[in-house]
């Protein structure tokens, strides 16, 4: 297996434990704002890596089409649950 796999079966088995702990930096935060104010006005965003769709509702609000994807099926579970759109 390699290395990458490996990192997935380990975001596999805390994917609830991370959704709960993170929280988006300040810097990162910064950076996801900037990118939606240079988007076109038909948004669209693919989150590669999406996780648990940390910033999900700061695109919903910006009315962004968003679309996430991860190899974690145990993190998107956690992205649906609590962003079932």
């Amino acid at each position: 297996m390699d290395k990458s796999m490996q990192a997935v079966g380990i975001y596999d088995k805390i994917a609830s434990k991370y959704a709960e702990s993170f929280k988006p930096k300040p810097k990162e935060a910064n950076l996801v704002k900037q990118f939606i104010k240079l988007l076109a006005k038909k948004k669209r965003v693919l989150d590669v890596g999406c996780g648990n769709c940390d910033y999900f509702d700061w695109f919903e609000k910006s009315k962004a089409k968003y679309v996430g994807i991860d190899l974690s099926k145990e993190m998107i579970k956690v992205a649906k649950k609590t962003h079932p759109k």
